[in-house]
């Protein structure tokens, strides 16, 4: 029996997609022209003080090739998540999993925001950040919340709240992506029904940012891949995958990812592992 540890790489490079749903969450799957096999770890960052993430896990500093991601594989986001883990806007938890299709909350999403565009703050300044009643000062995740809030990515709620725990859908992720880098479109909603199928789950208010996201390449449509699903929970691959061609339209990555190298290795135990089609993992597409 094979016991030492083997190195899995992508399949090709990528074109986006958003498709496809697992029971925990949904996919963001790559084009037939460009098929990455990869995921990153979550969106989350080390509290500022010692206090655990909302799931009740602290989660570990990881960098580079330092690191190994036991579950991510055989993932059709790996070269995104070892993308970002690598520049340390996403990591892993103390047992060495990325977890990537577990859901995402807002306060995780900032922490996300926050180690990716930080850096944005002295370049285009900042808007007021109100205090959120339901957000104290030793949140775990509250200066990532003021920092992504102060970017424009989110915002608060009527009653003053943020709510932090609170899962964020797929749609509410682009649409944040979208106001946060300021991506203009052509508002051409005949644009949505060439790319969907389902365009008519898409809310009212995100039509103009799904658009946007389109046209600026944050999204990419393909014929033999026709669902958005966007009011289903974002998972930690989603968010990956979104992030990473957010930092490449801006200028900030290459378009394209490099092939995952020793952060994503594979315990083989007698059979080789094998890379899951975004189409057909889970029985998500037939």
């Amino acid at each position: 029996m094979n016991t030492h540890p083997m190195r899995v790489s992508s399949v090709a490079l990528l074109t986006l997609l958003l498709v496809g749903t697992t029971p925990r969450g949904c996919l963001l799957a790559a084009s037939a022209h460009g098929l990455t096999a990869g995921a990153i770890h979550q969106l989350a960052v080390n509290p500022p003080s010692p206090h655990s993430s909302p799931s009740g896990e602290r989660l570990l500093a990881q960098n580079g090739a330092n690191i190994t991601l036991t579950d991510i594989q055989a993932h059709w986001a790996v070269d995104f998540i070892a993308a970002l883990v690598e520049r340390d806007i996403m990591r892993g938890f103390p047992d060495g999993t990325f977890r990537p299709d577990a859901r995402v909350n807002r306060a995780e999403f900032a922490a996300v925001i926050e180690r990716a565009f930080a850096n944005r703050l002295s370049q285009t300044g900042r808007r007021p950040v109100p205090e959120f009643s339901d957000l104290p000062p030793n949140h775990w995740a509250y200066s990532a919340v003021k920092t992504a809030y102060a970017l424009g990515f989110l915002g608060s709620y009527a009653d003053n709240t943020f709510r932090p725990d609170q899962q964020i859908t797929r749609v509410q992720i682009i649409v944040s992506l979208v106001k946060g880098l300021n991506l203009q479109g052509s508002n051409n909603n005949q644009s949505l029904a060439t790319a969907f199928d389902d365009v008519g789950t898409i809310p009212d208010y995100a039509r103009e940012s799904i658009i946007a996201a389109l046209e600026n390449r944050l999204l990419f449509s393909d014929p033999n891949i026709r669902q958005l699903y966007p009011n289903q929970i974002a998972t930690r691959a989603d968010v990956a995958a979104l992030v990473y061609r957010s930092l490449a339209i801006s200028g900030l990555l290459p378009d394209r990812p490099p092939v995952a190298s020793a952060i994503a290795t594979a315990s083989i135990s007698g059979d080789t592992p094998k890379t899951h089609n975004p189409r057909t993992a889970s029985g998500i597409y037939g």
